[in-house]
């Protein structure tokens, strides 16, 4: 990513708010030094028969109130978009598409029904769940829920390393902020039965 230098101040004030752990910390620290730093992934199919949310930077979500700044991934049944709040230019959060498909079966309202109940349970290591809506697309109907922004993935850690591995104690403090959520996750009779897209 490149950060003009009237803008770096902004940035880092925003990742900051973002970087809660001292991974994130890390990779903050890391992509700051190294402003040419880009993470790339592959994109989903959008002529999928599941119907992907075809999105775009500056696109806005729920009649105007968000505005999508950029994808920050895909899995087998939804896109997740880093966006602002038009309400609220400090306000920026994931906004997590599913597929048509998704919303037409009970895949989506069950992981929001779920992650509705962890929210009651005041469990910190889980996403955050700030709002939900509907947003129609040439796709059709799209079931999308407002997360607060965990941070970077793993693999944009990894790739963010300046070394063949990442260190040890990353390494141990990545495994255990995994574990932890999901042994409450167990306890609560919960388990992840899909692809994994680990966050911090």
């Amino acid at each position: 990513m490149h950060v003009p230098k009237d803008n770096l101040n902004h940035l880092k004030k925003q990742i900051t708010v973002f970087c809660q752990s001292t991974v994130a910390y890390y990779l903050l620290r890391t992509v700051m030094a190294r402003p040419n730093f880009h993470v790339s992934f592959p994109e989903e199919q959008l002529d999928s028969p599941v119907r992907y949310f075809v999105g775009q930077r500056g696109q806005t979500l729920q009649n105007g109130r968000w505005s999508i700044i950029r994808k920050l991934g895909w899995g087998p049944r939804s896109s997740t978009w880093l966006a602002v709040d038009s309400r609220d230019p400090d306000n920026i959060e994931a906004i997590k598409v599913f597929t048509v498909t998704a919303t037409e079966d009970s895949s989506a309202l069950n992981e929001l029904s779920i992650l509705q109940e962890l929210l009651k349970g005041n469990l910190n290591a889980f996403p955050v769940i700030q709002d939900h809506f509907y947003e129609h697309s040439t796709k059709g109907r799209h079931l999308c829920l407002v997360l607060h922004v965990l941070g970077p993935s793993v693999e944009s850690l990894r790739l963010s390393n300046t070394g063949v591995y990442l260190p040890v104690h990353i390494v141990k403090k990545v495994v255990a902020d995994i574990l932890d959520p999901l042994s409450e996750l167990h306890g609560k009779k919960i388990i992840h039965g899909g692809e994994c897209h680990i966050l911090y």
